[in-house]
């Protein structure tokens, strides 16, 4: 049985392949004008290239328009919610594909599953971890061992097929979605000035505070799937405060013809 070092190294080994996979997939699909990134960000975040051209490249940010090429922070915001949006789609897939985990804590059951590796920690802060023979539908604390948190592995690719394999690559696409529309509204709420920003800022404490209280009250209820979406969420959040600071404090923003045409109306009268 593999080392938990060696599992980890693995697993983490396995997103960021597939990670790498994803971004060459997006470049290779329009390797001259980039329409492979402009497509993805165009379905999945609603941000529309007005112009993608050899000299400039023009986005529509929720009804802002920004000058990509020259603009470096919209760079940054725009590839930090991309690149955050493609690693939670690699998680998903290589623990519904690949490799799953899953953490137990003493009061739980075995899993039925016979052919998972399984780690015991004396606590919560331990960092070192002994193999586990987790006796199937059986509580963990009435074994030998005393074990007050398990992670357990399995390698769910032996018992794979193509349909498991297509659904899961539909709940991925599902998950890259919901996270696109989560970052559309939050850049719209904190877009708002003050209070909008406010509760943005609220909304992103309340979702750090409650797991760290939930877990101290009732233990380690979450799935390594439900901390890396509510992780994800804060960094949309985050990322989502910092690209309205962008388009309010940018030099490159690019004035709607609508606003345009409105100051010219108030300069004739």
């Amino acid at each position: 049985m593999p080392s938990l070092f060696a599992y980890n190294f693995i697993v983490l080994g396995l997103y960021l392949s597939i990670l790498i996979i994803f971004i060459i997939f997006l470049r290779l699909a329009g390797s001259k004008s980039k329409s492979g990134f402009f497509s993805f960000l165009n379905a999945v975040f609603h941000i529309h290239a007005i112009s993608n051209n050899d000299r400039e490249i023009i986005l529509d940010v929720y009804g802002n328009r920004m000058n990509f090429s020259t603009n470096r922070k919209l760079r940054i915001a725009i590839r930090i919610g991309v690149i955050s949006s493609m690693y939670m789609m690699a998680l998903i897939f290589v623990d519904g594909c690949i490799v799953s985990r899953n953490v137990l804590v003493s009061t739980d059951v075995c899993p039925m599953k016979t052919a998972m590796d399984c780690f015991h920690f004396q606590s919560v802060f331990d960092v070192s971890a002994n193999p586990f023979f987790c006796p199937s539908n059986e509580v963990i604390s009435t074994t030998n061992v005393t074990a007050h948190l398990l992670t357990c592995y399995k390698w769910e690719i032996k018992s794979q097929s193509l349909t498991n394999i297509l659904s899961q690559m539909g709940i991925c696409s599902s998950i890259v979605s919901l996270l696109g529309l989560l970052f559309k509204y939050l850049y719209l709420l904190a877009y708002r000035k003050y209070w909008g920003t406010i509760l943005t800022v609220i909304l992103g404490l309340s979702i750090i505070i409650s797991p760290i209280v939930v877990w101290m009250t009732l233990g380690p209820l979450l799935s390594y799937i439900f901390f890396a979406l509510l992780t994800t969420t804060i960094i949309l959040i985050i990322n989502a405060l910092f690209l309205v600071y962008t388009v309010y404090k940018s030099k490159n923003q690019i004035i709607a013809p609508q606003s345009i045409t409105k100051v010219s109306k108030n300069i004739e009268l």
